[in-house]
């Protein structure tokens, strides 16, 4: 799951798995000012989602399954895969 926030001219985003052995992380997304919006925080959450589920294939060697990934902000996805 991932979900950002953008307030005071400043976006931020956090991640979170929903299984057993849970991995979070949160940040302040960088950019200029004028850069920030919503997307930008949303799709913040969905950037480091996205490198851990790489790096997870990788250690253990995965080439075959899926993920889900939940998001609250259809613009931002909508946004990014066209």
């Amino acid at each position: 799951m991932s979900d950002g926030s953008f307030a005071l001219r400043k976006s931020a985003a956090l991640f979170n798995t929903i299984t057993s052995n849970i991995i979070s992380g949160s940040k302040t997304i960088p950019g200029a000012k004028q850069d920030h919006s919503s997307y930008r925080g949303e799709l913040g959450g969905v950037l480091p989602a996205v490198v851990v589920t790489n790096e997870l294939c990788g250690k253990y060697n995965l080439t075959t399954g899926k993920c889900t990934l939940g998001c609250d902000n259809k613009g931002a996805l909508a946004s990014s895969f066209g």
